[in-house]
């Protein structure tokens, strides 16, 4: 009995010294919505309504804070590792500006969702798992994407197949 709970009390302190950062930084997706999906909406919608870009850096709305410390001391108090990975996260997707949701969100709901469900990266390339079709061409004609926006969408397409590989 005694041994049992010495080794539960190791693995607790182990599990309590983990910084939470190492083991989401892979997939950002997965630290926002554990650490944050509770109360908030998915990542797209919630950065829309509540972070602003300026000079390349991203700042809350109401309190014109800077992201990253305001991150560190919100009401789960995130580690540095989880504020940092969590800003980096949610200002590329503010650097976007709503593309996904604008041009693919009428049939999509995620870009994780449709990347990792639909789309498979290989020869330095990504086509569609089924289809096998090319998105890099695909996406110049499907959704009225310009070729900027086919460009910043297949980035994006390519971010959420990456995130699997770590």
């Amino acid at each position: 009995m005694r041994l049992r709970y010495t080794i539960l009390t190791v693995f607790w302190l182990l599990a309590a010294s983990v910084d939470t950062g190492q083991l989401f930084a892979a997939d950002p997706h997965i630290l926002f919505e554990e650490r944050c999906g509770r109360c908030h909406d998915h990542a797209g919608p919630f950065v829309a309504a509540t972070i602003v870009l300026r000079d390349g850096q991203a700042f809350t709305k109401t309190d014109d804070e800077p992201l990253e410390p305001f991150l560190r001391d919100h009401r789960r108090h995130l580690s540095n590792a989880d504020a940092v990975a969590l800003a980096a996260h949610m200002t590329r997707i503010a650097r976007r500006n709503g593309l996904f949701r604008s041009k693919c969100g009428m049939c999509h709901d995620n870009a994780r969702d449709l990347a990792r469900t639909m789309l498979i990266e290989r020869d330095d390339g990504i086509y569609g798992r089924y289809s096998g079709r090319d998105m890099a061409d695909f996406l110049r004609s499907h959704g009225r994407a310009t070729d900027l926006e086919a460009g910043i969408l297949l980035t994006m397409l390519r971010e959420q197949l990456a995130a699997l590989d770590r």
